[in-house]
C-alpha cells in the first residue's frame, strides 16, 4: 500500500445566492470551494489534480468575512451534513 501527502496550492472560494422552494431549499449564501493541489506522485505517475466541494452552507454565515479565520467540522458521509469532495 502507497502512502502520500496531499499538499494545497492555491485554493478559489466562490458564492451565490440560491433557493428552491419545490426541493424546500430555502434562500442562502452556498459556497463553493477549489483546491489546487501540488502534484502527487502515485504509482511510478504524476498525477495533477484538484478537490473540488460544491454548495455549501455555511450555518449563520451571512457575508464572506464572516468565514475568514474560521474553522468548521463537518460529519463524515453519510450523515446529514455532511460535504461531498470529488477531484478533478
Amino acid at each position: 500500500m502507497s502512502t502520500f501527502k496531499i499538499k494545497a496550492k492555491s485554493g478559489v472560494l466562490t458564492a451565490r445566492i440560491f433557493e428552491n422552494e419545490t426541493v424546500g431549499i430555502s434562500k442562502g449564501i452556498y459556497y463553493d470551494i477549489v483546491v489546487s493541489l501540488c502534484p502527487i506522485k502515485f504509482k511510478g505517475e504524476v498525477i495533477n489534480t484538484s478537490l473540488r466541494m460544491d454548495f455549501i452552507l455555511f450555518e449563520g454565515i451571512n457575508c464572506l468575512r464572516d468565514i475568514e479565520n474560521k474553522g468548521f467540522d463537518y460529519p463524515i458521509n453519510p450523515e446529514n451534513g455532511y460535504i461531498d469532495s470529488r477531484y478533478i
